[in-house]
């Protein structure tokens, strides 16, 4: 397994694991909070992120979102993007939520229960758990109880461990489907801060790190894929409306082997309408950026920037993310 080695980003999620490691919510604790369903996260990420999947875009010189390979296509158009697409793999987590939710009702005893095509097996007797793959590093996670789904119909088995505080929810997933497709997620919300982590392997192989805020219509992402040998990208910035400003940078094997940087600043009307922005793209970047304004967000040693993960920064196969508890 590689070691992953992307300070930066580690940064902002030790944060979060510490405050979930130093603490675990009990049912004395929370009452009949313990039976608050985990909410899902597609609706909010698309209310502080773009999205592309309703958009008809014109032709761009260069960096089109409507066409196949481009940058923006694959991070925000699920058709466009597939597997490197966030919204693919957020969709499979709400999925996945949204069976564990079914059994809500059985959460605080433990046992094996039945619905339709589904199995659980609930236990409450592990208060931590190890992160799969992403947490090698990181110290376990306080979780109030792990729950396994089974659904035979779909080859799939889902280990999911979980604690929730009143605005407040932790989550430590991984899934299987037969031998072939497998992925983990580690994800944190507090109030309208939003974190999602993950790695998986289905057509190809993706690592991404996204953190977002609701309220304050802003987003960070960086991620990389096997898609072309190496490709990867990252950035952030504003969706709102009224100050919309973002900013991205890639690099892939076909750009000197992944040595050579470029990058756009645009804003989400430019996106969504197909405006091509006026400073086009700039690169290869051979200066330091500035940190100043939106290029904070692609400036290494900034607050605003993940980084790039680092080139091969994926799982090579599905044993890589194989829950080990």
């Amino acid at each position: 397994m590689k070691r992953r080695g992307f300070f930066l980003v580690l940064v902002f999620f030790m944060a979060g694991v510490a405050a979930c490691g130093t603490q675990s919510t009990t049912d004395e604790d929370n009452g009949a909070g313990a039976l608050s369903s985990l909410q899902t996260f597609g609706d909010e990420v698309k209310l502080c992120t773009p999205y592309l999947g309703d958009s008809t875009l014109e032709q761009w010189a260069d960096w089109d979102p409507d066409v196949s390979g481009s940058v923006l296509g694959k991070l925000f158009d699920p058709d466009n993007g597939g597997f490197e697409c966030i919204y693919s793999h957020i969709d499979l987590l709400d999925a996945h939520i949204e069976m564990v939710n079914e059994f809500v009702e059985d959460w605080d005893e433990d046992g094996q229960y039945i619905q339709g095509d589904m199995t659980a097996t609930i236990d409450n007797d592990t208060s931590a758990v190890t992160i799969p793959y992403l947490g090698i590093d990181l110290w376990p996670i306080s979780v109030d109880r792990v729950i396994t789904l089974e659904n035979v119909s779909q080859d799939l088995v889902v280990h999911m461990a979980f604690s929730i505080d009143g605005d407040r929810e932790y989550i430590v997933e991984q899934y299987a489907i037969g031998n072939t497709d497998a992925g983990v997620y580690y994800t944190e919300r507090d109030g309208d801060s939003l974190r999602i982590w993950h790695a998986s392997i289905t057509t190809g192989s993706v690592q991404f790190v996204w953190e977002g805020d609701v309220y304050e219509e802003w987003f960070k992402i960086t991620q990389c894929s096997d898609a072309t040998g190496n490709w990867e990208a990252m950035g952030g910035g504003s969706v709102s409306t009224s100050s919309s400003q973002m900013a991205f940078m890639a690099r892939n094997d076909d750009t000197n082997d992944s040595l050579d940087e470029y990058y756009l600043t645009l804003t989400l009307n430019d996106l969504v309408t197909g405006n091509e922005p006026s400073g086009g793209i700039v690169g290869p970047r051979t200066d330091p950026l500035s940190g100043t304004g939106v290029l904070a967000y692609i400036t290494l040693g900034n607050a605003k920037c993940f980084g790039f993960l680092g080139i091969g920064e994926y799982p090579d196969n599905t044993g890589d993310l194989a829950w080990d508890q």
